[in-house]
């Protein structure tokens, strides 16, 4: 009996541990079974979130492709825009320099200048040609480096017919001028602007008393040659020394 007894209560205890062993592997399966799902939902979170990013990455990226697909559109306009500009500029330059001419061909008016005296300066590198009857003088104040080679008709003394070359002049008299008419001329290759005009009131600041004074004044548009201004003056009367000064003028070189 007591074996039996012994034996009953040996295979009860080891059914308790069997069925706890049993149990403790089923729970160690569902805690493992638990843990894998937590983890497959954390990933598809972070999943879901890097999808997210990248969505909004590319939306950022169409909209920055976007912005520079206009601005290469908006910079090609600007610079067919500018390219217009620079045409039309080019184009206005060379309507100026076709209407340039060489004054000698418009001063075509049978003067005979074959005994015209030279006048060479070779500090300043210029020259000029004029009649022999008129005088040249040399006029300047060195303290500004202002200085006028002037040539003129002496005989005449009521009209004063005037030829001077100014290096680096002042602005006196320019109130007085009343412009005619505006001429891009070559002098012997170099560009110039001449600027025809008279006085309204300047007759006497002039040297022309009462009556009004007459001619031109003229700058070059090269740098090189800037500081030289050319006047040509006389007063009205009786003779008209236009196409005598065109002469002169004419015959200015830089050296």
């Amino acid at each position: 009996m007591q074996s039996r007894l012994f034996l009953k209560i040996f295979i009860s205890v080891l059914a308790v541990i069997v069925l706890g062993v049993v149990g403790f592997a089923g729970g160690v399966r569902v805690g493992r079974e638990e843990a894998r799902v937590v983890v497959n939902q954390t990933l598809q979170g972070e999943i879901n979130k890097l999808k997210g990013q990248l969505s909004r990455a590319e939306a950022e990226r169409r909209q920055v492709q976007k912005e520079l697909e206009k601005r290469i559109v908006d910079n090609q306009e600007n610079r067919e825009g500018l390219l217009q500009q620079i045409n039309s500029i080019k184009d206005q330059i060379s309507s100026e320099e076709s209407q340039d001419t060489t004054i000698v061909e418009k001063v075509n008016n049978g003067i005979d200048t074959s005994d015209w005296l030279t006048y060479r300066n070779e500090e300043y590198g210029l020259e000029f040609k004029y009649p022999n009857s008129w005088l040249v003088s040399l006029d300047g104040n060195s303290a500004i480096h202002s200085y006028s080679i002037t040539t003129e008709n002496k005989s005449d003394v009521e009209q004063n017919p005037t030829f001077s070359i100014l290096i680096n002049p002042g602005g006196v008299g320019y109130e007085y001028l009343e412009t005619k008419a505006i001429e891009n001329i070559l002098i012997n290759g170099n560009r110039a602007r001449k600027v025809v005009f008279f006085a309204k009131n300047g007759g006497l600041v002039f040297g022309c008393d009462q009556k009004k004074m007459q001619g031109f004044r003229l700058y070059f548009t090269e740098e090189e040659l800037n500081k030289f201004w050319i006047w040509g003056t006389f007063c009205q009367g009786e003779n008209d020394y236009t196409s005598l000064i065109d002469n002169i003028l004419s015959t200015v070189k830089f050296f």
